[in-house]
């Protein structure tokens, strides 16, 4: 009933997503890629700030 949908975010940005049904070993290897290119990654990133304005 329901489509189940991984995020992986980096610095607060999402960097990879899949909507769908996903093998394991493919989550399996994406979650190793994260967990390996992690630090580069969030040496690379910029803080994500944001303001919401407009309401209230």
């Amino acid at each position: 009933m329901a489509t189940p949908t991984f995020i992986f975010f980096c610095g607060g940005k999402p960097v990879q997503t899949r909507v769908g049904a996903v093998y394991p070993p493919m989550l399996k290897k994406m979650v190793e890629e994260m967990v390996t290119h992690g630090e580069e990654c969030r040496i690379a990133s910029s803080d994500w700030k944001y303001d919401i304005t407009g309401y209230g």
